[in-house]
């Protein structure tokens, strides 16, 4: 699908006609994590924490994907038309100049999918809350793959069993 078929669908969708539910004790949790933390009452902290919070994020999203799958900056530069050294400096918490083009190639390279949108700040909590090396880890599509098909396999087994 084209870009300019995608920006079309997109900009048909009428944001007052999409309803997210939520199971209102993980909303309340959620809440509760900012409740919790007078820190997020102030402006300054919460804008300066969603800064930092991006940078090392972003950084360490891309160095455990590299590393998960078994890839030098080398290979993961090559495989979307850089040079080591960038990947490098992707890896840097401190770097934090990344542009959604080169977040998406990164994500082909890696073979998963990219999201940005924007979240409440008790989301952004919960997510510091959870965070770990295993929430930040995407597992390529590949992988997720081949478990259908093992799960459509298993599922023929049984209705064969039966």
């Amino acid at each position: 699908m084209q870009t300019s078929t995608i920006t079309h669908e997109l900009s048909q969708v009428d944001a007052r006609s999409v309803t997210v539910t939520m199971h209102p004790a993980h909303s309340d949790y959620m809440l509760d994590l900012l409740a919790d933390n007078i820190e997020w009452l102030d402006q300054e902290y919460r804008e300066a924490y969603l800064e930092g919070f991006l940078e090392q994020n972003i950084a360490a999203q891309i160095q455990i994907n590299r590393k998960r799958r078994n890839l030098s900056q080398s290979q993961l530069a090559e495989r979307i038309g850089t040079t080591q050294s960038a990947i490098a400096r992707s890896e840097n918490p401190a770097y934090g100049k990344y542009s959604i083009i080169y977040l998406s190639k990164l994500a082909h390279a890696f073979n998963c999918a990219l999201s940005v949108k924007f979240i409440p700040y008790s989301e952004l909590a919960y997510q510091r809350k959870t965070l770990s090396e295993q929430t930040m880890f995407a597992e390529p599509f590949d992988e997720q793959l081949q478990k259908i098909r093992e799960r459509n396999e298993s599922k023929k087994d049984e209705r064969a069993r039966s």
